[in-house]
């Protein structure tokens, strides 16, 4: 007489543990673009809170705070001293200036993988608030096609500055 085993096979288990590996690979692929795309959404967000106290400092004092490429983390561009003389020039307005939630990378938001704010205003009229985003959108600068902040009837006219930098860049501007 035959004896019946109770269980499963090697190959069964096998079979099984790929399928759930395949599955986790799915979900933790998907979870990684879902974080990229809120960092990216807090981003937006906060240049829009940033340049909303610029309006309300330029409606205060005509003018925008004439600072050279601050950065929100400390970069080539920046040691930190120009975020915080934004930060103060804002501090009315704007209690903390946020920091971009990656905060990585050397050389601001220019370069590719390289996670900070940026801000520049050397024109009392005009200004430059950058990131570089994380996920392929229609807010990126290869869509938009944003343009040199050059004032009203300055000469040349103004010229699209998205293809000497990261293709990834968000402006608010």
């Amino acid at each position: 007489m035959k004896l019946k085993q109770k269980g499963f096979t090697l190959i069964e288990l096998l079979v099984v543990m790929a399928i759930i590996g395949i599955f986790l690979a799915v979900i933790l692929v998907s979870l990684k673009n879902s974080r990229a795309k809120g960092r990216d959404a807090q981003r937006i967000s906060d240049l829009g809170r940033i340049g909303i106290a610029l309006g309300a400092y330029y409606a205060d004092k005509g003018t925008y705070p004439q600072i050279r490429w601050a950065t929100s983390g400390v970069s080539s561009y920046d040691t930190g001293s120009n975020w915080a003389a934004l930060q103060s020039a804002l501090s009315p307005y704007m209690r903390v200036l946020p920091k971009d939630p990656s905060g990585t990378g050397s050389s601001g938001p220019w370069a590719d993988g390289s996670y900070h704010y940026a801000y520049s205003s050397d024109s009392s009229r005009v200004y430059d608030l950058v990131a570089q985003l994380e996920v392929t959108t229609s807010q990126m600068c290869s869509v938009k096609a944003w343009k040199y902040h050059r004032g009203e009837g300055s000469t040349p006219p103004e010229g699209s500055w998205c293809g000497s930098f990261s293709t990834k860049l968000y402006a608010d501007h």
